[in-house]
């Protein structure tokens, strides 16, 4: 797209947003936040589930299931709330 001026205007498709793959909450008081340290591992609640909620600037926009391949994690969507009218 180009604006009457000449200068070409970036296309909205094309900006990078930061996705965020939430997999559990644990829930801490203060004085234990103010004693954690590089090290410590943290609970997850007491089973883990392979839920994952999907958020784009704090705004849910799927959820999934975490898979492991090989040496990585992955996210396979089960659910998609944007569609191309609302992005």
């Amino acid at each position: 797209m180009s604006k009457s001026d000449g200068t070409s205007s970036v296309e909205l498709e094309q900006i990078p947003q930061q996705v965020l793959f939430e997999i559990g909450r644990a829930s801490l008081e203060i004085g234990q936040l103010r004693q954690l340290k590089t090290g410590d591992v943290l609970p997850v609640g007491g089973c883990f589930a392979p839920e994952v909620t999907i958020r784009v600037n704090d705004r849910i926009i799927g959820q999934g299931e975490l898979i492991a391949c090989g040496n990585e994690f992955m996210v396979r969507i089960t659910r998609w709330y944007l569609s191309k009218n609302t992005a």
